[in-house]
């Protein structure tokens, strides 16, 4: 028996001596099996770290906020009243329990095992009549008062897997944090002050089991001004896809995931809810599935996107769900794979949402949705409801990668009736084509931008009086600003003329048309920059680019036919369509020239059956445009036929080697659709889910690469 005992008090004194405790602060310990806290005769007291302990006598010395206590195994203490204490440390045994009744227990450090891992302690309990091994019973409503300031809590038994059926509460002091470094299973988790962080680790991290017993049961709530950051896993148990009932967010709940471990990271609830001021934080660097049966995101509430990494909209965002507040606030990039609605704004911090050229981003649904936006653009196609009654600006903030393109339509008065206005931009580079000549006013247009913005306005929408307002920032040739004009193109860009109502002179880098009253719908229309060669003829305009072989090197040449400041080309070259390097960065320009004139460079390098190559025009003032692209190739080692062109539903690629072929398709952005090895010399591929528009694809025998352009109806 006395090394028993020996053994316990070495045991508390080791522990006691590991974690420091505030100046003055006593260790307790239980000397009942069963006793009230505020009792004096359930507690012994140490001052000297467990060396010495003594009975109290004096209802002032009950454990309090600096003290260590220590429940010793088998005993069972009951609380009467809200209490505190520091440190709270429970006995691994059997029958090892606090029963906090209806009360809180304040606590301002730890909570953690004495003599085992506290995985170890056994789960048998029943939801209605917890059994005795149930540590921390807080059937009644009861509950562990998490309180004070930072904490790191590094021991695998603080905080860790508890018999479900407690409650926990976070109610921190204002900007402080706990970080748990061990798994935390109990019955309800409510985060009301400062932050909850559960930790991650290089091969995974700790999860949160909410868990009453049952299946469906469980649940975690963020309310407004507090954070849940995420490392890991929730779920009920450490089954797969075990479900526990609601995660509720009123505050913050963040996913901040970085490293997928052994179990794939999951948020596995029957329900989650998002309500007003709520937000979900998606700093995740990797995916997480979501296993979550009932989406509700209610008015007020906010998704944001704000890793370190570009992201990719994932099970969190269902397209059927609609998100009512967006925040893009990660400046490497969004990409949102299907169509997506936002119903109430669209909040642009930094960086580039893309999205699909089939798909949109619906801003609005049944109402005019706000955007703020202070940096980035949406590359792709952004559809705007406008409703009843509105006024004012409505922009459609798109652009490039590297551009922003925005337009803007400000309504002068309200529509007849509401629909909806679908926009995205095309870059064709800053260069311009000429076009049929007509007249705006006294003003001849006989010029265009080669970039555009693709416009559609719905038939439900009627009788408004907008100002269309585009942004030139970038544009090459623009020698007069408020000359500029805004026309269109309702024949995808084969015949132009007014977009209607009347030109206003732009303002800095902005050109207007106001006055344009819209009828019945649907309309698709094209938005360009017009010009003329007097006053604005935009950029250089090169004609005749062709590539052909002489001896064993590739002569490229062009003319151009008129130039306006500029400084030099740039020869870049490419082996497959898609990445292009630079081989020549300097050939002088003309400057200004209305005569025609030829140029000429001489690919030296190592010459191979397919090579692309493009040109870059920079003027004077560093803007620069591209030319189209020419595909050199050596028709004596033709080895590939793709047919048919345009394709639909299959596309057919013969070989004249039956070899080891790899097929890659790519969209015109460079994103890669579809990827596969064959073994045979007649390839036969289902097109039928491809996006329409130019794609490209890629073959790739021994090393050498093929690459076709083609588009898919």
């Amino acid at each position: 028996m006395k090394k028993i005992l020996l053994s316990i008090i070495l045991s508390i004194t080791c522990i006691v001596a590991a974690y420091s405790q505030p100046a003055g602060a006593a260790a307790y310990r239980t000397i009942v099996t069963s006793g009230n806290w505020n009792n004096i005769s359930t507690w012994q007291r140490s001052t000297n770290g467990g060396i010495t302990w003594v009975s109290i006598t004096s209802s002032s010395q009950i454990p309090s906020v600096n003290d260590s206590v220590f429940i010793q195994s088998g005993h069972t203490v009951n609380l009467t009243q809200d209490e505190s204490c520091y440190d709270l440390n429970l006995g691994s045994a059997t029958g090892t329990r606090i029963n906090l009744s209806t009360y809180a227990l304040n606590l301002y450090g730890r909570l953690r095992c004495v003599n085992s891992a506290i995985n170890t302690w056994p789960v048998t309990y029943t939801s209605s009549n917890p059994s005795t091994v149930t540590w921390i019973n807080s059937y009644l409503g009861g509950y562990i008062n998490v309180v004070g300031n930072t904490r790191n809590l590094t021991n695998p038994s603080e905080w860790g897997n508890n018999p479900p059926g407690w409650i926990m509460q976070i109610n921190l002091n204002s900007g402080q944090t706990v970080t748990t470094n061990t798994g935390l299973k109990l019955r309800r988790l409510i985060v009301n002050t400062g932050t909850l962080y559960t930790a991650s680790t290089s091969t995974g991290g700790y999860d949160i089991r909410p868990d009453s017993g049952a299946a469906l049961t469980g649940d975690i709530i963020v309310n407004a001004g507090a954070t849940l950051s995420l490392g890991y896993t929730t779920a009920r148990t450490s089954t797969a896809g075990a479900q526990f009932d609601s995660l509720v967010v009123n505050g913050v709940c963040e996913l901040r995931a970085a490293v997928l471990g052994s179990a794939a990271l999951a948020i596995n609830a029957l329900n989650l809810v998002v309500n007003y001021g709520g937000k979900l934080k998606m700093s995740n660097l990797v995916s997480y599935t979501y296993n979550v049966t009932n989406f509700s995101h209610n008015s007020g509430s906010y998704v944001e996107y704000g890793a370190t990494a570009a992201q990719t909209v994932g099970g969190e965002w269902p397209a059927t769900l609609v998100v009512r507040n967006l925040i893009m606030n990660n400046s490497t990039g969004l990409t949102i794979p299907l169509s997506r609605s936002v119903s109430e704004g669209l909040i642009m911090t930094s960086g580039n949402i893309t999205i699909p050229s089939t798909d949109s981003l619906i801003l609005g649904t049944t109402s005019t949705a706000v955007l703020t936006r202070t940096g980035g653009a949406i590359i792709g196609k952004i559809n705007r409801f406008v409703g009843l009654g509105t006024t004012g600006n409505i922009v459609f903030p798109v652009g490039t990668a590297t551009a922003y393109r925005p337009l803007a339509t400000n309504f002068v008065s309200a529509p007849l009736s509401a629909g909806n206005i679908s926009i995205f931009h095309v870059d064709n580079g800053t260069s311009s084509t000429a076009c049929t000549g007509f007249t705006d006013g006294s003003y001849t247009i006989n010029r265009r931008s080669n970039s555009y913005w693709q416009g559609y306005y719905n038939s439900s929408i009627t009788g408004m009086n907008i100002t269309l307002s585009a942004d030139l920032s970038g544009q090459s040739g623009i020698l007069n600003a408020s000359e500029t004009r805004i026309i269109a193109s309702i024949d995808n860009g084969v015949s132009f003329g007014l977009v209607g109502g009347s030109h206003s002179a732009g303002s800095g880098t902005i050109a207007y048309r106001t006055g344009f009253v819209m009828g019945a719908g649907p309309l698709t229309v094209r938005i360009y920059f017009g010009g003329n060669a007097t006053t604005n003829p935009l950029p250089v305009k090169i004609y005749n680019f062709n590539a052909k072989k002489i001896n064993d090197h590739i002569l490229v040449s062009w003319h151009t036919a008129f130039e306006q400041n500029n400084d030099h080309f740039e020869i870049e070259k490419s082996e497959d369509g898609i990445a292009f390097r630079t081989i020549e960065k300097y050939i002088k320009g003309s400057q200004n020239s209305n005569t025609l004139l030829k140029y000429e460079f001489m690919d030296v390098e190592k010459t191979i059956s397919n090579v692309y190559y493009r040109i870059k025009q920079i003027d004077n003032d560093a803007n620069y445009s591209y030319s189209n692209v020419i595909h050199y190739v050596n028709q004596s080692e033709i080895e590939v036929v793709f047919s048919p062109n345009p394709i639909t539903d299959e596309l057919v690629i013969a070989s004249s080697k039956n070899i080891e072929t790899e097929i890659e398709v790519y969209d015109i952005s460079g994103k890669i659709l579809f990827k596969s090895i064959y073994h045979d010399n007649l390839i036969q591929i289902n097109t039928a889910s491809f996006p329409t528009g130019v794609l490209f694809i890629k073959v790739n025998q021994n090393g050498m690469n093929t690459v076709k352009r083609v588009v898919k109806k």
